[in-house]
């Protein structure tokens, strides 16, 4: 006769298997290049796929009065740019009725973020192809780390660009943001408030612009990110229509589809307004 307990193995049956509720979703990239873009020009393409925006230029200086001439009136050329709506994306999943009658947690729903997440990040990366273009300001060396000479460099350059100081921003790899945080001119409290060691990065400035730290820049040459600092019209952003959720059951499959879909149009308005910060991976 049997002197010890039931294995685990025979009394298998017994010992039910549980679903959590919760779901593990896969990390995301921050997404944070397109959302400091211009969106001023929004509004105005109600219909068509084009919006032209003149071009405003100085006039040169003005004269010297001579009360014995005519005026002299000045001319020149003013020029267009074109916000041109030509994106369209989408990204869409679909569920068996069965299996969406008998699933739990509720797959599509919990899908829906991450067809959300797809098209959203696509404009951002959009964005952030735009970068390796710049050819009015670029500074920093391919494998070598940012110092403090690359921003102040950087900073210099949009400055002698007669760019705006308002709506500037960093935006960095975590590579880079570690070159930072060991230059004492960055994290050091006679320099920064508040202790690097109490609140990181987060939330710091550098030369009156925020820092933000994403892995969703481009990849130039297989390994090394172009960073950027910007003023916001640098680029401007129409979304003609905001980002669609649509939910629908397409009986041929016997299947319901959740989508997400955008029409969406952009230009770089202002090369001058960008720097792009080579670094060091």
């Amino acid at each position: 006769m049997a002197s010890n307990a039931f294995t685990a193995t025979n009394i298998a049956p017994y010992i039910p298997e549980m679903w959590s509720l919760k779901v593990k979703a896969a990390y995301e990239n921050a997404l944070v290049i397109a959302s400091h873009c211009d969106r001023q020009y929004q509004e105005e393409l109600k219909y068509g796929d084009t919006l032209n925006v003149p071009n405003l230029s100085n006039f040169g200086g003005a004269q010297t009065v001579n009360l014995t001439a005519d005026l002299t009136l000045y001319e020149i050329v003013q020029n267009t740019t074109q916000i041109i709506v030509n994106y369209q994306w989408y990204q869409a999943v679909g569920e068996g009725w069965n299996e969406m009658v008998q699933d739990r947690p509720d797959f599509l729903n919990k899908a829906l973020t991450k067809c959300a997440y797809d098209v959203a990040r696509i404009l951002d990366d959009t964005v952030a192809d735009l970068v390796n273009s710049l050819t009015t300001n670029t500074i920093g060396t391919e494998g070598n780390a940012l110092t403090v000479d690359t921003f102040i460099g950087a900073y210099e350059g949009l400055n002698e660009n007669n760019v705006p100081d308002n709506d500037r921003v960093w935006i960095l790899d975590p590579e880079s943001v570690t070159d930072i945080l060991g230059t004492d001119y960055f994290v050091r409290m006679d320099y920064v408030p508040e202790s690097i060691h109490k609140s990181g990065f987060q939330g710091r400035q550098i030369l009156g612009a925020p820092v933000y730290m994403t892995n969703n820049l481009n990849v130039i040459n297989s390994s090394y990110h172009a960073a950027i600092y910007f003023q916001k019209e640098w680029v401007a952003i129409i979304s003609q229509v905001s980002p669609v959720i649509d939910t629908f059951h397409w009986p041929e499959k016997f299947t319901d589809v959740t989508r997400v879909r955008s029409l969406v149009g952009l230009a770089q308005m202002r090369e001058p307004s960008a720097c792009w910060i080579k670094t060091r991976s």
